[in-house]
């Protein structure tokens, strides 16, 4: 596991600060939606430095930076037409 000053988040972290299941994860590494470099079958790094720009990017919160929740925009899918 890796240290909280450490260069790199493990999978394992980065599902507790997401509250996620851990293939979850997983799933979003493959996706290419969370930033990683694949080194072999299944393993991954992931600079810290990278998650975190990738976590305010997104409008994240970590456990230090607590922020009120917002709501969430209506979605164009759920919309009316126009009559």
């Amino acid at each position: 596991m890796a240290e909280q000053g450490s260069a790199r988040i493990t999978p394992d972290e980065i599902a507790r600060r997401l509250s996620v299941d851990r293939r979850a994860v997983y799933s979003l590494l493959n996706a290419g939606l969370l930033p990683g470099i694949r080194m072999g079958r299944g393993r991954w790094i992931i600079t810290r430095r990278a998650y975190e720009q990738w976590e305010a990017t997104c409008g994240l919160t970590t456990p230090l930076k607590a922020q009120p929740e917002a709501t969430a925009p209506p979605s164009p899918l759920n919309a009316q037409p126009a009559a």
